[in-house]
């Protein structure tokens, strides 16, 4: 059975999904603009630069086959229904601005995608409930990592935050949809006080402006793929999930980074994200916190929860959450046959 993995830049949650989906009776393929290292893992790789290019790609496959589409961009969607009307297309909606501000706002290129599609897959239950979804087929799979990607060590001691991610300069953005990627304020009260290691891959590549912005904070800057990054996060005694603030984003947010950390082995210090939190008190790996003064009381607890960490994050590995989209294949398979 073939599915079909459509994602602008690859991103690590269609790489998680498709390590586990693939030890089954499903073949992976990949269609993206970009095309990490880590992308092997899919049975074939198809590249694409432009929207004529995607046409072609899509054109590889025929509409028996499952496409599952990660936004954003969310038009994707669209355009596979329009080639293959008929076709499956499963949504995956892990990024939106419906979740990124309060108010009331439409956002078509979502709308369209939702009008066209023939089931949503989640990242959390917070963000399902927040999303405007149609009555069609919906079910939560958590952007967690495989157990293939558990790091046990060695590590060399470095102390400190490890926090990663993308990160912005809202100063030079034109809006406040993005606003949750600005952690200057937070790097910024631990300067001094602990070691913050930032790591995303907008870092180091000639973007001065960026760089300047948060090495002022007193961030060291790091940049690496996902695999080196998983193994160099063990070094570090806690992993940043959350923000200062109330951006409506992390009020609802279970991100890959939370995921990430436990398969690096290294306990998360979480910061007003109510959805990671409730998996912080079921699990005890990491602690919640709502300032930087509470963070630096809480900091000699590290020892202690990473070895929780790895106890119990067997109940948080992708093999744990999978099982639904599974069922979600096997019967958009059997419908097209």
């Amino acid at each position: 059975m073939r599915i079909v993995a459509i994602s602008n830049h690859c991103c690590v949650r269609a790489v998680k999904q498709a390590i586990v989906v693939g030890k089954g009776d499903f073949d992976v393929h990949l269609i993206a603009r970009l095309m990490p290292d880590f992308s092997s893992v899919f049975t074939t790789k198809t590249k694409f630069d432009s929207k004529d290019q995607l046409v072609g790609a899509i054109r590889l496959f025929n509409d028996k086959d499952i496409f599952h589409v990660h936004n954003e961009p969310s038009w994707y969607v669209s355009l596979v229904k329009e080639i293959y009307p008929k076709a499956k297309v499963i949504y995956d909606v892990h990024d939106s601005n419906y979740w990124r501000v309060d108010g009331d706002y439409s956002w078509y290129e979502d709308d369209v995608a939702s009008q066209l599609c023939d089931a949503y897959v989640f990242p959390g239950k917070s963000l399902q409930k927040k999303y405007p979804a149609l009555d069609k087929p919906q079910i939560v799979v958590p952007s967690a990592n495989p157990e293939t990607e558990f790091i046990y060590g060695p590590w060399n001691y470095v102390g400190g935050l490890v926090s990663q991610g993308g990160h912005i300069a809202i100063k030079r953005e034109e809006t406040s949809l993005e606003a949750w990627r600005d952690y200057s304020e937070l790097y910024t009260a631990l300067k001094d006080k602990k070691l913050v290691a930032a790591y995303s891959p907008q870092f180091n590549k000639g973007d001065k402006d960026l760089d300047e912005y948060y090495k002022n904070t007193g961030a060291n800057l790091k940049a690496t793929d996902h695999a080196g990054m998983l193994q160099k996060m063990g070094c570090f005694d806690w992993s940043l999930c959350g923000n200062l603030g109330d951006a409506p984003v992390w009020k609802l947010a279970l991100p890959n980074k939370a995921f990430d950390a436990w398969a690096a082995g290294v306990p998360i210090l979480n910061l007003n994200a109510p959805a990671v939190a409730e998996i912080i008190n079921k699990y005890d790996v990491g602690i919640n916190v709502s300032s930087v003064e509470e963070m630096l009381e809480v900091w000699p607890k590290h020892i202690e929860k990473r070895g929780k960490v790895l106890l119990n994050r067997k109940h948080l590995s992708m093999e744990c959450f999978i099982k639904p989209l599974l069922e979600l294949y096997e019967e958009f398979s059997t419908a097209r046959k």
